[in-house]
């Protein structure tokens, strides 16, 4: 009889850590991480996003520094899907700053990102270039179609996946 090795969830090391949870994870976990913090609960809804389906948790706190909202999509069967910090301004000129205070303190946690640039926005991907991890996107939004000179609004957000560690499985083998 040949003897396999099984990884057992309580023996298994995290590959990947922030903010109080880890890539071993679950939902509520990371919900409890995050109110540990000193997040507060505002409520919960269903995805309604084919591509994402499972159930939103909306909390607010900070991060950084920085009040923002903080979403948590749970997956069906209560897997992690994502955490968005979504900061709660939409002015370019603060979300230009936050985008720099946010990116010095990732760069510090994770190291140097890959950076991506369109003509809405930017993003820097930490710890892995794809999937990454950790993101930090800013985004143009559009202007709703009733304004006629309506006031550039950006949005931008932390997002962490915690379970896209298959990179750092791929780094480790080289």
């Amino acid at each position: 009889m040949i003897a396999l090795p099984i990884a057992l969830p309580g023996c298994a090391k995290p590959q990947f850590e922030f903010r109080g949870y880890s890539d071993l994870s679950s939902c509520t976990e990371i919900i409890d991480a995050e109110l540990a913090s000193g997040s507060r609960f505002q409520g919960g809804y269903e995805s309604e996003d084919v591509e994402n389906p499972g159930y939103v948790t909306e909390l607010t706190g900070t991060i950084f520094s920085e009040p923002v909202r903080i979403d948590i999509l749970c997956g069906p069967g209560g897997f992690i899907e994502s955490i968005h910090y979504v900061a709660e301004t939409t002015k370019p000129i603060e979300t230009g700053a936050i985008w720099a205070r946010f990116s010095e303190e990732l760069q510090t946690l994770f190291g140097a990102p890959s950076e991506i640039f369109t003509d809405n926005g930017r993003t820097r991907r930490y710890v892995c270039h794809r999937p990454a991890p950790v993101f930090l996107d800013e985004w143009r939004l559009e202007p709703p179609a009733d304004e006629e000179d309506p006031e550039e609004q950006h949005e931008i957000y932390l997002a962490v996946s915690p379970r896209a560690t298959d990179c750092l499985d791929e780094m480790a083998e080289r």
